[in-house]
């Protein structure tokens, strides 16, 4: 899936990943520890220090409610 953020700026993302980002807020940070993009993601229950990963706990929704947070 292909999202249009920006006119010169696609973002890809795997289709069966969307439930663990859904509602997260997509952001390009520069700071002291470097530039890139950040995903502050409502879904995640803690994360690594560098921002690259995170973990998301879905074990307490059915298969199919996680499928329609991507719709």
């Amino acid at each position: 899936m292909v999202f249009e953020a920006a006119p010169d700026v696609r973002i890809a993302i795997q289709e069966d990943g969307l439930p663990m980002i859904a509602g997260g807020v997509l952001d390009y940070e520069s700071s002291h520890r470097g530039r890139g993009f950040r995903l502050a993601n409502p879904a995640a229950k803690s994360a690594c220090g560098c921002g690259q990963a995170f973990y998301a706990d879905f074990s307490d929704q059915e298969p199919a409610a996680a499928a329609e947070m991507a719709d």
